[in-house]
């Protein structure tokens, strides 16, 4: 070619660039609107111009490609596009490949001009410094899809933009562009604008540390939302972010009370071969999940008075970590809270003991067990995200004990133990003083498999016959099933003390059977024991109810590991022989952090890039055994967990446990089931996630979370 061809074609190509972007975008007088009112944070609203000054600038421009013809070529060129579906926490939607490397015209000029005159616009209106680099690609949202709160605050973004595609899209579709407000530690609170996504309008804003936007859930079961987005690049710029406050606990410590447990709780779960079972199965498996665990009375009138309209709920943040309401203890009815505070009571904490062998109850003078609860309700846009919980252990635990216990002993607590820092390393779900930690690149997702399960289930029956002709039962959980899987989990054991947390690579769902009982009067009796004995730091037993030896399932010794006065190394993955069942755990819940398009493995995702943490786990490069030597020390802390209302929401809205920085990272999936205890090991480097609730939540669902330290 020529030099005059060459000469000739540059301008060219950059006539045709203009071509496609609407011509009052290089008017010199909407230019200074646009860069006064930037500028100035001032206000303005017109036909093709909107600039928002709160929470952060925002600027829209309607009318942004000159092209209709173009927009349908464009359209069409994307529609052969390869999309893939990305599931996390995070996020649920459908993002193409970037579009730099897609070989289509259309696509090429558009990106292209992106990367020349628009960036050099953006430059002149924003006085924000950019080089030559973009990224762009194209997202298409569905029904329930959604993207939450987040800054896109990484590397060297300087300013992100959306272009719309869809057509015709209002309000109640759903999918609009919401900021939140940020409170004086920089944390997002609070939905205060939300933007309908305009047909060919360009949004763009300013990455800064309070930039947190997120993708409401797309309500529309019929129609897409579709944009092109991505950001332009420039220098780093010097960050403001303050610190990350570290949340204060209330922390309770055993209360001493009378409380007949076998007023409360199925009396086959106090029984002597059921609390040895438990403790097997929590000692192999790291968690139990214990159906029917409540009498069934008391517990159908918990849940008519958990639906009170007397109880305070108050909704507890930062939103780019949870969202979801917190009961204040003092509003609740009478029975709730006689309910809530077994829980903070001595003789559960011994009942946990026996369960876990952890050491809950106080054997001497330094033990000092502890525990925390939030009575939550959820609905529609609740969620919890993924958070990185891991400490300096030379960092100081800000954390505040509520000091609750006797009258008797409250005389002998001196001052100074008052004033001891805690450093403990336990967590609630609504602990978080650290940054998100996953890659969400294909090689961190690709080898996750929702089928790759470990099921948990235990079979025991209670049962009083009177004859041949007239006998019932009630079932009672304490066993093992399991799917083919492998499982790694970390063991530790202190002097007597066995525990093994939820620390592993591959997943596991609990599950639990569906109890076969009798509707009779008989049957509810047969089930209590009338002994009103406490259980001792001697774990005395409660008085002996019949029970059918037949129907027992238990674990044969030689799958048990000895972990008496030993102390473990992590665990290899290993499999674990499935028991077969008429219950349906065949329909196990799937994991949501599986990719469900898997027919390219070498696809690389840029879904990582809407994470707020410049600091990236670079899991390739960990010292797997440092890391190894490290989960040894780890602390660990028992999750106990009860569900009210699960009716009303989706078997797919499990509880998870995950381990942020592994690759598999998905370990166990608790199902939605009212009147079952659940009880889950686990050291500070998991995380519980409890995944967005859409809008197929019809009312509330409840969660009792409590948690408890040695």
């Amino acid at each position: 070619m020529s030099e005059k061809n060459i000469l000739d074609e540059e301008p060219m190509n950059k006539r045709l660039r203009h071509r496609i972007i609407s011509d009052h975008i290089y008017n010199e007088e909407f230019e200074d609107l646009v860069t006064k009112n930037w500028s100035c944070h001032n206000e303005i609203k017109n036909d093709n111009l909107e600039v928002i000054s709160t929470p952060f600038r925002v600027c829209k421009i309607s009318n942004f490609l000159a092209n209709e013809d173009f927009i349908n070529e464009l359209k069409n060129e994307l529609l052969d596009v390869k999309y893939r579906r990305n599931i996390l926490d995070l996020y649920q939607f459908e993002q193409s490949d970037d579009l730099e490397f897609v070989d289509k015209p259309n696509v090429q000029l558009l990106y292209t001009a992106f990367q020349i005159e628009i960036a050099m616009w953006m430059e002149r209106v924003t006085r924000i410094h950019l080089n030559n680099k973009i990224s762009m690609s194209s997202s298409c949202y569905c029904n329930t899809d959604y993207l939450l709160c987040h800054d896109d605050n990484m590397g060297e973004r300087r300013i992100a933009y959306i272009l719309y595609l869809s057509k015709n899209w209002v309000a109640e579709d759903g999918g609009t562009l919401d900021l939140f407000d940020t409170d004086k530690d920089g944390l997002p609170q609070n939905v205060v604008r939300s933007l309908v996504p305009e047909y060919n309008s360009l949004v763009f804003f300013e990455v800064m540390d309070t930039s947190f936007h997120q993708v409401s859930e797309v309500i529309s079961t019929e129609r897409t939302r579709w944009s092109l987005n991505g950001w332009f690049e420039g220098s780093l710029r010097q960050s403001n972010r303050l610190p990350r406050p570290v949340l204060f606990y209330k922390y309770t410590e055993p209360m001493d009370m009378e409380i007949k447990l076998e007023s409360w709780v199925r009396g086959c779960y106090l029984e002597s071969k059921m609390i040895d079972d438990i403790q097997k199965v929590v000692e192999v498996e790291s968690y139990a999940f214990l159906s029917s665990f409540f009498i069934e009375d008391v517990y159908n009138k918990l849940l008519a008075e958990i639906a009170s309209e007397s109880i305070c709920w108050e909704k507890v943040g930062p939103a780019d970590v949870r969202n979801y309401e917190v009961a204040d203890e003092k509003t609740l009815p009478a029975l709730l809270k006689s309910f809530c505070d077994i829980f903070k009571s001595k003789i559960v904490f011994r009942l946990l003991r026996s369960y876990t062998e952890l050491d809950l109850v106080s054997m001497k003078p330094d033990m000092k067990p502890k525990m925390t609860m939030e009575l939550q309700r959820w609905s529609q846009g609740s969620y919890t995200l993924i958070t990185d919980r891991l400490k300096n252990k030379n960092e100081e635990e800000n954390q505040t004990e509520e000091k609750v216990s006797d009258p008797k002993n409250k005389n002998k607590r001196s001052q100074d133990a008052k004033d001891i820092k805690e450093k403990e390393l336990s967590e609630s779900v609504t602990s978080t003083d650290s940054k998100y930690s996953i890659q969400s690149t294909s090689e961190s997702k690709k080898s996750i498999n929702s089928k790759d399960t470990v099921s948990m289930q235990s079979n025991s029956d209670n049962k009083s016959s009177k004859s041949s002709k007239d006998s019932t039962s009630k079932q009672c959980s304490s066993g093992t099933k399991s799917s083919k899987s492998s499982k790694d989990f970390k063991s530790k054991r202190s002097g007597s003390k066995s525990k093994k947390s939820a620390n592993g690579k591959k997943k596991e769902t609990c599950k639990s059977e569906n109890l076969e009982s009798s509707k009779s009067s008989e049957d509810s009796q047969s089930t209590r024991c009338s002994c009103s004995n406490k259980i001792t730091g001697n774990a005395c037993r409660y008085c002996n109810t019949l029970f059918s030896d037949k129907e027992y399932e238990d674990i044969e010794e030689e799958e048990v590991p000895k972990l008496k006065k030993k102390k473990y190394k992590k665990i290899r993955p290993k499999n674990v022989e499935s028991q077969t069942s008429s219950s349906g755990l065949e329909n196990s819940p799937s994991s949501f952090y599986d990719i469900l398009d898997r027919s390219d493995s070498d696809d690389v995702s840029d879904i990582g890039d809407y994470l707020s943490d410049p600091s990236d786990y670079d899991m390739e490069s960990q010292n797997e055994t440092l890391e190894e030597e490290e989960e040894e020390d780890e602390e660990g802390t028992l999750d106990v967990i009860v569900q009210f209302h699960t009716a009303n929401l989706s078997q797919e809205q499990t509880i998870d446990y995950v381990h942020p920085k592994e690759k598999e990272g998905s370990l166990i999936h608790i199902p939605p089931k009212d009147n079952h205890l659940c009880l889950i090991y686990k050291t500070l480097s998991v995380s519980r996630v409890h995944k967005y609730i859409n809008q197929y939540c019809k009312g509330y669902f409840y969660n009792l979370v409590c948690t408890y330290c040695e």
